[in-house]
Parts: C-alpha cells; structure tokens; sequence
C-alpha cells in the first residue's frame, strides 16, 4: 500500500509544482508586462518634456533649422515606444505643430514650410488613429509627410488626411475608413496590398505606379481621383467609383464580384426651427469594430454562456432616423440565432437589454441579474421590433457620483458600470477620472512646486468638488502613485467607452487654481470664491481667473490641449462648472455674459466644433433671476452649449428660463442625494416629465439622463426613467402592467412568481414610489438631536402591508434580487419603527418621564441592532465592500490611513466638527456604519437624555455635539482601522420572517402623521 501510494505522491507534487511554475511563469509575465508600459510612458512623458524644453529653449524656430535635436529626440523615443504611445506622439506632434506644415490652410507667417519632425524611414506599424466622434477636421492629420514609413496594418477612423503624403510608405494591411485623404498622394510606388478605404473622401488623390492589389474602396468618394499605372487587380471598387476617377494605362483586372453596388454615406445636419445647428457626426465606427465589442458585452452579461453567441450583431449607421438611435430585432439567419441590426454601438447593446427584459423576461441591475436564458438557445421572437429613440441623447451622471460610488473602483468595477450604461443606451457620460494626474503636470509646468499642488488637491473622496471649486485641501494630499494609476485608469475607461460608441465629456477649465497662483501671476485678474457649507477658507475659498482675463485664455488653451493629446481624443463635448453653489462676484449683466464667452473661446481655440455641456444647477440659486441667465448664455452660440436641467423630476428649470433662452437642454431625474440609500421616488413625475419637456415651447429638449448623486440604490427608479428615452407616458393602468413586467423580470426562475410578490409591488409602487420624490432624511441615520424629522409623504401602512406579502413570497421565492429587495424592504421598515419610537422617546423626555426615556431607548438600541443583523446579511449593505475598495490603493501602513480615513470621513460626517450642514449628507443603511458609528452615537444620547432627568437640568446642546464627536464619531472616522467584512452573515429570508414576526404586530401601533420635512431638498442649505 505505501509503495503504491509513492508514484501517486510525486505525481501529485510534480502537478503541484507544475501549476506552482506556471502560477510564477505567469506572475513573471505579468509584471514584465507591467515594467514594460511603465518604462514606455517614461520614455514618452521623457520625450514630452524635451520638445517643451526644446521650444522653450528656441530650437524649434525656424532660425534653428534643421532641428536636429528634436529630431533626435523623437527618433530614439520613437524606437521604444509601443504602437499606442507612438499613435499618440503623432496627434502630439501635429497639435504643436511640427508636422503637416506644408498646407494651403495655413498662414503665410510661417518662416517654412517644411515639417520640423522627418517621419521618412520610421516604423508605425499597428499604429490606430482614432476621431472618436465622426467629425474630420478634429483628429488633425491634413499635410503630414509621412515619406517611405511603414505603416502595416494601421487603422485611421474618422482622420483629416488631406494633403497627407505616403510616397514609397509600405501600407500592406492599413485600413482609411470614414477618414477624409482629399488630394493625398501615393508616389514612388507605394505598397498598398489588401488595404481599405470604407467611408473616406478621396476627391483628387493621386495614385500613380502604385499597388493596389486587393483594395477594397468601400462607399469611398473618388471623384476626381487619378489611377496611372497602377495595379488595381482583385479591387472592390463600385460603378459610381468607376464613373468617379480617371484611370489610365490600369491593369483593372475587375471582376463582376469586384464591382458592387453600395450606398454612399452622407453626412448628416440637425435643423431646429430657422438655425440650422451642424451638431457635431454621432460616433460611429468599422462594423467589424463595433460588433465585436458589442458581442464581448453580450458574453460578459450572460456570464460567457453559449448562446451569447447565437446573437448576431450588424451595426449599420444609416438606420437612425434624424440622427436618433435605432434597433432592430429579428430572428437571425441561423437556426435559434437572433439578429440585432442598429445605428450604433450604443444601440446594439440597449437592443440586447431590450430583448432579455421584453423576450425573455431577464434583467440586469447594479444589484445583481436574473438571466432566464438557457446556456444554449434563445428564445425566438413572434416579429420584428424596431424600436427608434425619442431624443438625441441619454446622459449619465452627477460630478458626485465619481465620488459617491466610482471613486474607488478599479476598471473591472468600471467595465460593468459601462456594460450598464450601454445596456440602458447611455450615450453621453462625464470622463473626469485621473483629471488631477494632467492638471499637475501642466501646474508643474506653470511654476507651482509641488508642495502647494499638494495642498490643493484634496483626498480622493472628494475630489467632485474640488472638480468644481467648492474645495481644496480636504482629505489630502494625493500621492504622485494616485495621480498615475488614475490617470492609466482614465484611459482605459475612455477607450472602453469610445469603443462601445458612449461620448466621453471631458474636463474644461473652470478657472480655479492654488491658493499662491494671484501671488505668482500678480497682472492676472483674480476673484476668491466664497466659503462653502461652513468650510473655512483653510479648506474652500479658491481663487479663480476671470475668465474674461486674457491670461484665462492661456491656461485654459494649455491645459484642454494637454487634456486631449495625452488622452488621444478629441470627444467634442466639454464640461466646465464655474459658480457651482457660489455667488458670482457681481450681477452685471454684461459681465455676466463675458464670463462665459470667455470660457467657451477657450474650448473653442482647442477645438473648433466644441459642445459645452453645463449643469443647470447653479439656476436654483435666487440669485439667478432670468436676465441673469439669459445673458448668462447668450454669448455661447447656439448648438454649442448643452445644459443638463439636473433635478427636472422635482424642480425643472427650463420651464423657469424660457427653454434656456433657445439653447439645447437634457431632462434628468436626479433622484439620489450623497449616495443615500432610501426607499423613494415618483414614477408619475417621471413618467410626465419628459413628454412635458418635449412639447413646451421651443421645443429645445434633446435628451434624457440620471443624475443621481449616488447608484445603487431604488433601481426602479432608474430602469423606468431611462426607459423614458424611447416610451411614451404611460396612464394609470399601462404603470399598473408595467410593474407586473419589473417584477417577473426581476424574480421569474423556473417556478411563477407567486401574486404576493406582485401585490406588494403594486402597493408599493402606489406609495414609497408613489407621490414620494423626496427622501433625504432619516431620524435613525441622523445626528442625534431633540427635534429630528423624517418625511413621510405616504401612508405607512401600504408599505408594512407590502412586507408581510414578500415575507409571504419568500417561501416561495428565493432568488438572489429578492433577498436583496427583501432585505431592502425590512431596513425600511425598521426606519420608520425606529422614527415612531423616537417620537416616543422624546415624549417621554419633555414630559420628564425617566421610565419611559429608558423603556423608549431600550427598544430603540434593539432596533439599531435589528438593522444591523439584517444588513449584515446581503453582500450590498456592507460597510466592507466601500472599504475594501478604498484599501486596494494602499501598498504601506500610512496608505491604509489615508485611504481608510478618506472612506470613512465621506460616509459620516463628511466635512470637520463644524460643517453642520454636511453631517451624515452621505449616510448609509451599511452593516458595519449601524454598528460603529450610528449606534455609538444613540448610545451618548440616551446617556446624556438619562443624566439630565436625573441632574434636573435640560440637555446643553454644545455639550451634546461635543460628546457625540469625540465618543462617537471621531474614533469611527479617525482613529479606528478595523477590518470589515466583505461577506455576509447569516440567512436574508430566515432573519428578515424572524423581525417580521417579531415587529408585526406593533407596526399597527404607528400612527405618524404624513410629513414633509423643514428638509424638504436636501440641496437647499447650499444655496441661500
């Protein structure tokens, strides 16, 4: 027996030790990887600095010439870069203008002509040029001598080449789809075997003794175009093509499959009344680009199941109707498969979600999925559906919700984010992640030492609004480790999102600077921004350059220029926020005006067709009156200016302001304050609120967003308000049938949803989700105090009575969405018990009862630890995962701190011991947050409430606030590094019957009145 047992011994530890090599092979691999990317973006940002320093020096005047050192400088970093960085060294070198100088289009002052960068002899093999927004003149490649370069296998999308040269350049493989090569030539005998030209302008480009074996020219334009012998055989080229372009001396060798008829794309204008406004061209990219991505999508959502790959995706730009998103839904061309035919990337993916909620009854939120799929086969549809967006645009996000929730996330995180967004058919998004990593490059640049950078960018938590002005300093510094991995972050992201056809919007300058900045530029014109929510002028007051200062122009330029040459992308859409929640200095009309002129000029300097898209949320201010926001606006031009009316479920401004005085706007339901996770909303007001906005007058309404401060949370809410991009309102009973839908969509598993389940519903869509658009206060989660309040804008008993039919469901259902809304729905409950006993409680203390104070603050610590046990118990109510999140950034004891500190501060009392107003603004039903920090803080208060019956003496309010902050709230926040959990403890249903059973009968003996708070909108105190 153990002689027999030896040969399995060393088999099993030479597996081990195979695995174990392979594991470390791996790891190796890896970080080899990682080292790799890391010293090319050394050698680049090394590159970066020299030709700044090179032009500074004057080396690259014309005086200077032949700029050998440039020249030397970009050669050897060019032999070491990857195919990305050198694509992104040329936008560079074009944008400074060092290539592409020998063109018609610009002006004569230039000393020569000739390119101060020589590209002949170089390697750009695999390079991919990208316009992420379909408009030519952006992605800037128009002149550039290219010389005999080898350019394999590269790919230019939606790029101005005119003019370009490629004389004796090796182009075997290169793709020229959608891109403009007006008059390019292709001289001593360029090598074009196999390439494409899908979409482009090719009007008077010259193809003499070239070979051209293979190409394919798409739905090119050749007029004008001039073939002299040249080798055209196997060339795709259509009838129109052939009418087109002047060939002689051909060997055409053209065969009757070569030559196909096709539709020639044509560019597209929006008209809006008598001003026709040139939007800039939707995003649209190569078929086989976008399907693909579309399909990783699709296997992503079904978990990598088989029959992801029965749906066949066909992305085909002229299905939208008026610049509108389309898709179309039919069976597919092989048996069991499903066709998806739409306009754009974006559209393909809402066309897939469409069909798991409306064909297969599945559903994918930010809580979890219900897949109903099988892993082999779909269900077939009866006939078509085509589906057609009512609006240009679906907008997502709030400059808080980077903060709220994404701050932490790492891109595996943010790949589902964007999955989501997709899915929901958002196609217009905040890029504002790894922002800092630029603006301290170009401040490094400006002069400022480090040392003052750091204490201006404040911790990570919240950086939303030192994005805006509101603050500085708070919660840093930030490492130079956070301002790169951000920064890679950032890239990422966006190459997702353009990939998938979502527009990022990027960061123009507000203006804001470091404290020193009016000391070191002392002939710049500067304001100081007021104090915000009781932030000293330690922490808030940042300087900010007038905007219609000329040295405003400047920074501004530099700093969008840097934005859109590291990034490789010029998306067209800007966002820039400057008296967000502050006064402007004067109420000057003309002013008021420059202001914002001066602003766009510096978009528009960097880019031509600029869209600047602004938060309406500064309008809630009394301070703007309507000829205030009217001339306001009025220097930006119409079609370039897009204003996000960020709270249009509740407090809609465009019907204050005339539709924005003609300029375009987006309806949003902002619905979420400080990522607070309540039970709430109005599916009425969202249902009306965007077809309202579509009729008023002027008829400015181009899209439909969410502008939650905070996502996951009321998923309801957001799956109806997106859906309003393409529904038209629905009347009592179609919001009746429509619930039914969410719910079998939500639960449906192999056995029926039973009818409690869709009863509860029902009663809770008539309530919590009712007339119910304000949610931001909860007694249990609040700063203890002798006058707390709570909304309640329901009858409380339609929600108890919706719990007892779900607890009756749970034994019939027990899907992982269920326990999380069961979970949801308990929490909910025990909030309002909490409220009712507290009221008691307070009671009881003004009548000088120290048996009921007692009794009230007993059941009340029960109920803190009711909420805490059932929390615990579902993975999306812990404390754990925002922690976790935070923690992965730390790589030593003092990142653990700092991370742990930033995390932490947001979630409790979010500024310092005297921002008020701010306390608890980010609260949360999170198991770890009822324990560590609210309970502690119940426990000073029922102490000190005790102490004063019993000393005779009322409750000294300084004394309490004192006592709370330093027993309570600053060993949470400060002092405490606990690990918490990330997996949960013990059984949802089992727990969640047990309170039932034990709260049941008392919640009969709740009798608060319907309320609306003196905290009617959490937003308020910013204000006035």
């Amino acid at each position: 027996m153990c002689a027999a047992a030896v040969p399995i011994a060393v088999a099993i530890y030479t597996n081990n030790l195979s695995e174990q090599q392979r594991i470390a092979n791996e790891r190796r691999e890896f970080d080899s990887k990682q080292a790799d990317n890391l010293r090319q973006q050394q050698v680049y940002d090394q590159f970066l600095s020299d030709i700044y320093q090179l032009d500074k020096d004057g080396q690259l005047s014309g005086a200077a010439k032949p700029w050998a050192l440039a020249n030397a400088r970009y050669w050897t970093a060019n032999q070491q870069l990857s195919s990305q960085l050198k694509t992104d060294a040329l936008i560079f070198l074009k944008r400074k203008g060092l290539i592409g100088l020998d063109c018609p289009t610009l002006s004569d002052d230039r000393q020569d002509r000739s390119d101060i960068i020589q590209l002949s002899g170089l390697n750009f093999d695999n390079i991919r040029l990208v316009s992420p927004t379909g408009d030519l003149s952006l992605l800037d490649m128009a002149c550039v001598q290219f010389g005999q370069v080898s350019l394999v296998n590269a790919s230019f999308y939606m790029t101005n080449l005119d003019g370009a040269s490629f004389n004796g350049s090796r182009l075997i493989g290169a793709k020229f789809n959608s891109s403009s090569l007006e008059g390019v030539s292709f001289l001593n005998g360029a090598n074009l075997d196999g390439i494409s030209f899908h979409d482009s302008n090719l009007r008077g480009a010259e193809f003499p003794e070239t070979i051209l074996t293979g190409v394919d020219f798409g739905n090119s334009d050749l007029s004008g175009a001039h073939f002299s012998n040249s080798n055209l055989s196997g060339t795709k080229i259509t009838p129109e093509q052939l009418q087109q372009a002047s060939f002689f001396n051909e060997n055409l060798s053209l065969t009757k499959e070569n030559v196909s008829e096709s539709n020639i794309m044509m560019r597209k204008t929006t008209t809006k009344g008598s001003n026709a406004i040139r939007w800039p061209k939707p995003i649209t990219y190569s078929s086989s680009s976008s399907t693909q991505v579309i399909s990783d999508l699709i296997s992503r959502a079904l978990d990598n199941a088989p029959s992801a790959k029965l749906f066949q995706v066909s992305i085909q730009a002229d299905l939208a109707v008026n610049g509108k998103d389309v898709f179309v839904l039919s069976n597919g061309s092989t048996s069991g498969s499903i066709q998806i035919s739409a306009s754009t990337g974006v559209a393909a993916a809402w066309g897939f979600n469409y069909y798991l909620k409306y064909v297969a009854d599945s559903s994918v939120y930010w809580s979890g999925k219900n897949i109903r799929l099988s892993n082999s086969t779909l269900f077939p549809i009866n006939q078509p559906i085509r589906i057609v967006a009512n609006d240009l645009y679906r907008w997502y996000g709030n400059p808080c919700t980077f903060s709220y929730s994404a701050v932490f996330w790492n891109f595996s995180r943010w790949e589902k984010e964007i999955d989501w967004m997709a899915m929901n058919g958002i196609n217009l998004v905040y890029a504002t992640t790894g922002m800092e990593y630029i603006y301290n490059k170009v401040f490094l640049r400006m002069g400022f030492p480090q040392s003052e950078l750091d204490d201006y960018f404040t911790g990570p938590a919240f950086l939303a609004w030192f994005r805006m002005g509101n603050l500085q300093k708070h919660g840093g510094p930030l490492s130079n480790r956070w301002h790169q991995s951000q920064f890679q972050l950032a890239k990422q992201i966006i190459q997702r999102m353009t990939d998938i056809g979502i527009i990022p919007v990027l960061p123009a300058f507000t203006g804001f600077m470091p404290r020193t900045a009016p000391s070191r530029f002392p002939s710049a014109r500067f304001h100081n921004s007021s104090s915000w929510d009781g932030f000293g002028c330690n922490e808030s007051c940042l300087p900010y350059l007038d905007p219609t200062d000329s040295f405003f122009q400047k920074v501004g330029v530099e700093l969008l220029n840097e934005t859109v040459t590291l990034l490789n992308l010029t998306s067209h859409f800007y966002a820039c926020d400057l008296f967000n929640e502050m006064t402007p200095p004067t109420s000057d009309l003309e002013y008021l005006a420059d202001v914002n002129a001066g602003i766009f000029q510096a978009m528009k300097t960097v880019d031509p067709n600029a869209v600047w898209v602004m938060q309406a949320w500064l309008f809630l201010s009394k301070f703007w009156k309507p000829d205030r926001v009217q001339s306001y606006l009025s220097k930006v031009p119409i079609g370039h200016l897009i204003l996000l009316d960020l709270f249009s479920e509740s407090s809609p401004q465009y019907s204050r302001f005339e539709s924005f005085y003609g300029h375009y706007y987006i309806w949003n339901m902002l619905h979420d304050f400080g990522g607070n996770n309540f039970l709430f909303g109005s599916l009425v007001n969202v249902t009306e609120g965007p077809q309202t906005a579509r009729n008023f007058s002027g008829n400015q309404m181009i899209g439909v967003g969410i502008t939650m401060e905070g996502i996951n949370q009321n998923e309801i809410m957001y799956e109806f308000a997106l859906e309003q991009s393409w529904r038209s309102p629905l009347n009592d009973t179609e919001l009746s049938d429509w619930l039914v839908g969410f719910v079998m969509r939500r639960y449906e598993s192999d056995h029926p949803v039973p009818s409690s389940a869709l009863y509860a519903w029902q009663l809770l869509g008539d309530s919590v989700y009712g007339n119910n658009p304000n949610g931001d206060s909860s007694v249990m989660l609040s700063r203890p105090e002798l006058d707390g309040e709570q909304d309640i804008n329901f009858d409380l008993k339609s929600l108890f009575s919706a719990w007892e039919l779900l607890i009756d469901a749970s034994y019939e259902v027990h899907s992982d969405l269920f326990r999380y809304d069961l979970v949801d729905i308990t929490k909910e409950v025990l909030r309002y018990k909490f409220y009712d006993i507290y009221t008691q409680l307070i009671s009881a203390f003004n009548d000088k009862d120290l048996y009921g104070v007692s009794t009230q603050a007993a059941i009340l610590v029960d109920i803190l630890a009711d909420t805490e046990l059932i929390l615990a118990s579902d993975r999306r109510f812990l404390l754990g995962n925002w922690i976790n999140d935070a923690l992965q950034f730390a790589q030593n004891e003092e990142d653990i701190h700092f991370y742990n500190f930033n995390a932490k501060l947001q979630v409790s009392i979010w500024g310092n011991n005297y921002t008020l107003e701010l306390y608890d603004y980010a609260n949360k039903f999170w198991s770890g947050m009822i324990r560590d920090y609210y309970a502690p803080r119940w426990y000073v208060f029922f102490d000190i409430l005790l102490k004063c019956l019993v000393e005779g003496h009322p409750v000294n309010r300084k004394v309490l606030n004192e006592r709370l902050f330093l027993e309570a709230e600053l060993p949470f926040f400060m002092l405490d590094t606990k690990v918490y959990p990330t997996t949960t403890q013990g059984d949802s249903i089992t727990i969640a019957r047990g309170l039932f059973n034990k709260y049941h009968l008392s919640l009969n003996e709740i009798h608060l009145p319907e309320t609306s708070s003196k905290k009617k909108f959490a937003f308020k105190h910013h204000f006035d």
